[in-house]
């Protein structure tokens, strides 16, 4: 799977996560960390998320959570 930077994904049903639109911001291969960002309407301040990429991967491969 390639995950690229600044990609655009619906996450659900994601345990520590809220339901919605993430953007890649960065990730790490090697420490198995994906930093992602909701994308909100309006000018509300969020901090980015972490999410550990293998989870990440398995959810995509199943095709539960894609954009």
């Amino acid at each position: 799977m390639n995950i690229e930077l600044n990609s655009v994904w619906r996450l659900h049903d994601v345990d520590g996560v809220d339901d919605g639109l993430y953007r890649v911001l960065s990730f790490y291969p090697d420490e198995g960390l994906l930093i992602i960002f909701k994308l909100l309407d309006g000018g509300k301040l969020q901090k980015p998320a972490v999410i550990n990429l293998s989870l990440f991967s398995q959810l995509v491969e199943k095709k539960t959570n894609t954009f």
